[in-house]
């Protein structure tokens, strides 16, 4: 319910605060869902899933090291194998493991973003100037 404060200029205008905690209440209420992604090569479905998580984690105002964590969880199959051989490496290497959500998402078009379809999207940004 969002809730109206008194005002002498109008009844319409509405506290933002009360907006707010409405909304948050929202996001503890509803359930949203993600789909698994299963490292197929195809564009279209690596895009859609990058931004139903992005949708997610605005959603639930995710912290980057919980998406990383999150989004690990959403991976199966080919996808999954492949975020194990990465995590291995690094560790194998000494090196940190990924926290960044940012450097997942690199991580995995690089791997699912088949290179011809990188070269379209080039073209494509070229194309909007």
């Amino acid at each position: 319910m969002v809730h109206y404060r008194e005002s002498r200029t109008t009844d319409h205008n509405v506290d933002r605060r009360n907006v707010y905690e409405s909304y948050s209440d929202i996001t503890r209420k509803v359930k949203v869902d993600v789909l698994s992604f299963d490292g197929k090569i195809d564009a279209t479905t690596f895009f859609d899933w990058l931004v139903a998580m992005e949708d997610y984690f605005d959603w639930y105002e995710m912290s980057t090291i919980e998406r990383v964590q999150f989004a690990k969880m959403k991976l199966v199959g080919p996808a999954r194998k492949f975020g194990q051989t990465v995590t291995s490496n690094l560790k194998r290497m000494h090196q940190p493991p990924i926290t960044q959500w940012e450097v997942m998402k690199d991580r995995l078009r690089e791997k699912h973003l088949p290179s011809f379809h990188k070269g379209h999207l080039v073209d494509q940004m070229l194309d909007l100037r």
